[in-house]
């Protein structure tokens, strides 16, 4: 079949479209290294994608357009954009700008003969491709098509699931899954034992499996991803196996590692510092470290190690706790970070309201996480909790999981905005909105639905459109999920099939 009979239609949200020309020039340009410029919002020199190819570097304006109405770029978008992308440092050797709408002749030959001057001044030639030529392309280029496919066009695509993280731990059908409680929950169960590294560096952490481009989104400063801790996509299946009093071997394993991450004290990972940014070196990692004790906490409750750590941490003459009541990423710095503080609020919140620990005065732990609330409601009002390139949509529902304890229990009235902002994405059929998607970049269709029902079930068992979205995920599940989406699950399975 050719491509012209088989067309697809493109992306109805900009930030899908943009996302998905990142992945197919990144794939024409073979640049590992190709990226989005900026964030929606600030000023980007004409330019949403960039990258390399052959030492030059290019860069792709991404122009959504509304394929209904069948409206297509004019002659003045092309020059508007031209111009502001002769503004993009270091300078391009080609700029291409790639619509949704139609083939338009005019701007076709606006495009020649701009490319025309621009060679004459040593200046960038300029490309026009619309959806027919991006559709061609991308249909020409079927590994590709068929890996991204259930990530664009979930319901759409006729091609074979691409083979993802789930597919390699059984090859078990949806509907045999599905069967019963204890068939769901084995299948989770097993993935997330072969999910969990049995030795080397990041023995004991689950993860194994976690796609690397999307831990990329949540990257805020230059790391090491080869060797950087897994820890978040370690603790949900500690927290939920413990929840559910699963005893098992993974567990253990889980706890020597994470020993082994404090044993010199706190986490320590490489990162660059201010000093010498052009440079990686081994810092004190305050989020990760956060994270180990909570696991730790979780798992051991009276472990001394987390007495001993959490107090070097919170040791009033080290500052660590900032003036807005966050913490920073890693010691040292004096910026607040998102996920450090939404760790540390939520390892204090336990800490506080367990009744075999104390730590310091008897109100600092509670005086520690009013604080830290503050920065993180003042930063939910600033950017909705977008993190690095990690959109609002992406990252909120994350930072929702880990804090929803604490704030059922400290802040309700703010749980109720939370959760109120996460059904918005729930269409009235019950299912995820497409857009919830589109605004999550490499995200995979069963993740995105694990990780809202999972949302919605934290705030309410009862709630039944968790139900829908659970169903929906685990029927996708090859598709691919990570550790963390498979805890979920399997937290699910367990009250699944009661029903009330």
């Amino acid at each position: 079949m050719s491509a012209d009979i088989e067309q697809w239609d493109p992306p109805n949200d900009p930030t899908a479209f943009e996302s998905l020309c990142l992945d197919l020039w990144r794939d024409i340009w073979q640049d590992d290294g190709a990226q989005k410029h900026g964030r929606r919002g600030q000023a980007q020199s004409g330019v949403d994608v960039f990258g390399s190819k052959h030492g030059s570097w290019i860069g792709v304006q991404c122009k959504q357009k509304d394929g209904l109405l069948r409206t297509t770029l004019t002659v003045q978008e092309l020059d508007d954009e031209v111009r502001g992308a002769m503004l993009f440092r270091p300078s391009l050797s080609v700029f291409v700008l790639a619509t949704t709408g139609r083939r338009n002749a005019a701007v076709q030959a606006r495009a020649r003969a701009l490319s025309d001057e621009h060679r004459r001044h040593g200046q960038f030639t300029v490309e026009v491709w619309s959806w027919d030529e991006i559709w061609r392309e991308l249909y020409a280029r079927k590994p590709l098509l068929q890996r991204i496919a259930q990530t664009y066009w979930p319901r759409l695509s006729g091609l074979p699931a691409r083979r993802g993280v789930i597919s390699k731990a059984r090859s078990t059908r949806p509907d045999s899954i599905m069967s019963s409680r204890q068939s769901a929950t084995d299948y989770l169960l097993d993935w997330l034992r072969r999910d969990q590294d049995k030795r080397g560096v990041h023995s004991g952490e689950f993860g194994k499996h976690a796609p690397i481009r999307e831990e990329r989104q949540f990257q805020s400063a230059p790391t090491d991803l080869a060797t950087k801790p897994r820890l978040y996509l370690t603790g949900w299946p500690c927290f939920v196996f413990c929840e559910l009093g699963f005893s098992d071997a993974a567990l253990h394993l889980a706890i020597k590692g994470v020993r082994r991450q404090l044993a010199a004290g706190s986490v320590r990972a490489l990162a660059t510092i201010p000093s010498h940014p052009e440079h990686l070196s081994t810092v004190e990692n305050i989020r990760h470290t956060f994270r180990a004790l909570q696991i730790l906490h979780r798992l051991t409750p009276d472990d001394p190690l987390v007495v001993r750590v959490l107090g070097e941490v919170l040791d009033p003459r080290r500052l660590l706790q900032q003036a807005d009541g966050g913490w920073p990423h890693f010691a040292g710095r004096k910026r607040s970070d998102l996920w450090a503080t939404t760790y540390g609020t939520s390892l204090l919140h336990s800490v506080e309201t367990a009744s075999t620990l104390r730590l310091g005065e008897p109100n600092d732990a509670h005086e520690r996480v009013r604080a830290a609330l503050v920065f993180l409601k003042h930063e939910w009002e600033r950017t909705r909790w977008a993190y690095a390139e990690a959109s609002s949509a992406h990252n909120a529902v994350q930072i929702y999981h880990e804090l929803a304890v604490c704030l059922r229990g400290v802040d309700p009235s703010f749980l109720d905005e939370l959760i109120s902002w996460v059904l918005q994405w729930i269409t009235p059929s019950g299912m995820l909105s497409a857009s919830y998607l589109d605004a999550c970049d490499h995200v995979t269709w069963p993740s995105a639905n694990a990780r809202v029902a999972y949302a919605i079930f934290q705030y309410s068992i009862d709630d039944r459109r968790w139900r829908v979205l659970f169903e929906e995920a685990m029927r996708e599940i090859a598709v691919g999920i990570n550790g963390a989406d498979a805890a979920f699950l399997l937290h699910m399975a367990q009250h699944f099939w009661n029903r009330t």
